[in-house]
């Protein structure tokens, strides 16, 4: 045994392979990276959670997630933390919610937080603490990391990745579009269906509304008055569905209206085979090579014209930029080299 490293999970999100959310998609990777390489894998989770290593459950809030359910949420976490880390030999706590701040260890440990969504979502109070706690922070992708001015504490990026078929993907689609993740506003997916519409084109939206007023009130105003027969609603799907999915659509629609920090929705579909048409935010300029594994544009009149020109587009040359560029075995090898050079306590170069 290595030694044992502690994940802490965002503490609203179920982690499974069913979540629709990148931070937990990244951590199941990380759980079973760690147990493979030698170390003990502990995880702090949601109750219904599934890893391979120890999950140590934490109870989800009452609906609606307010603040002052939230807040009752942290202090318990702060808690339970200082526990495991009487009862465990913990080496190294991983964070991956944008609250990390709230519920960092009492106990001098090394702290590592992968930085998931746009800086501007964190507020200060993090960095402030961050600075107390002996916090290595990490970004998620270049371009996230190219625009990290508020970070003066040590930090690298580690591009995301994702798990690669066997073998390369043939041109072989069906005549539907598709979007999936969280379904909340930024995430634009109203105007994926208007695109769809405008293209005549069927489209299947895959996701969850958690229980945030916004959320609620943006899935009620703006997703379902456009459910019709050519435009559906499926929930959450696991690893296995959602390849076979996104290997049959036409494309993977992402409207997003963020700077986004990554997509991993969008590296799964180019390793599909899938074109992925996209709005020009953050880091899907630099996922989406235009008209070369999908098309970038502006508005959903463009992405409409867009769906219907993906048929130009090859399979492999989608496929060879996941498997260039966005590897999980890449991804969870760097993770491992950082909890490496972090418990050798040599600073990472930033």
């Amino acid at each position: 045994m290595k030694g044992c490293i502690l994940n802490v999970s965002y503490p609203f999100a179920i982690v499974s392979d069913f979540t629709a959310g990148g931070a937990e998609q990244i951590l199941l990777a990380l759980d079973n990276a760690i147990e493979n390489a030698g170390y003990q894998s502990l995880v702090l989770a949601p109750r219904g959670s599934t890893v391979r290593g120890v999950l140590i459950e934490s109870d989800l809030p009452e609906a609606p997630y307010t603040e002052e359910n939230k807040a009752r949420v942290y202090e318990k976490l702060q808690k339970r933390i200082s526990s495991i880390l009487e009862d465990y030999s913990v080496d190294l706590v991983h964070y991956h919610g944008i609250d990390f701040h709230y519920y960092l260890p009492e106990k001098k440990i090394p702290v590592l937080v992968t930085l998931h969504l746009p800086l501007c979502w964190y507020s200060e109070d993090a960095f402030i603490e961050a600075k107390k706690h002996n916090v290595v922070f990490n970004c998620v992708s270049y371009r996230q990391y190219m625009y990290s001015e508020r970070l003066s504490e040590p930090f690298e990026f580690i591009e995301n990745g994702v798990s690669l078929p066997a073998f390369p993907p043939v041109n072989k689609r069906g005549n539907y579009t598709v979007s999936m993740g969280r379904i909340c506003p930024e995430k634009g997916f109203h105007l994926g269906m208007d695109a769809s519409k405008l293209a005549g084109i069927s489209h299947l939206l895959f996701g969850k509304v958690y229980p945030y007023p916004q959320h609620i009130n943006y899935f009620h105003s703006h997703i379902v008055p456009r459910l019709d027969r050519r435009s559906r609603l499926f929930g959450q799907i696991g690893f296995q569905k959602r390849r076979m999915v996104l290997s049959s659509a036409r494309c993977l629609l992402v409207p997003s209206l963020v700077e986004e920090t990554s997509s991993l929705v969008a590296m799964e579909a180019l390793a599909c085979g899938t074109p992925v048409v996209a709005f020009k935010a953050g880091a899907l300029i630099d996922i989406v090579q235009h008209n070369v594994n999908g098309f970038l544009v502006e508005d959903e009149e463009e992405m409409a014209d867009a769906i219907l020109k993906v048929s130009t587009l090859n399979a492999k040359d989608c496929y060879n930029t996941a498997r260039t560029h966005y590897s999980k075995d890449r991804m969870t090898g760097q993770y491992l080299d950082l909890y490496e050079k972090i418990l050798r306590r040599i600073k990472p170069v930033f």
